[in-house]
C-alpha cells in the first residue's frame, strides 16, 4: 500500500488586494440598500399619512367637532 501525502495550501488573503470588481459589486450593494431602504421609508409615510389623517378626523366626528 502506498503513502499519499496530504497537502493543505494556506493562501492569505490579506495579500491580495481587492479589485475593481470587487469594489464595483460593493458599492452597487451599498446603492441598492439605500434606495431599498429609502423606498420602504417612501411607501410607509405613503400609508401612514392617509391613515393618520382619517384616524384624527374620525377622532374628531366622534369628540363631535363636525366643523
Amino acid at each position: 500500500m502506498t503513502s499519499v501525502g496530504l497537502n493543505l495550501l494556506y493562501s492569505d488573503s490579506s495579500s491580495y488586494p481587492i479589485s475593481g470588481i470587487q469594489i464595483a459589486l460593493l458599492a452597487a450593494i451599498v446603492f441598492l440598500l439605500l434606495l431599498i431602504s429609502l423606498s420602504l421609508w417612501v411607501l410607509t409615510r405613503s400609508v401612514s399619512r392617509p391613515l393618520n389623517l382619517i384616524s384624527r378626523s374620525v377622532e374628531a366626528i366622534t369628540a363631535g367637532d363636525f366643523e
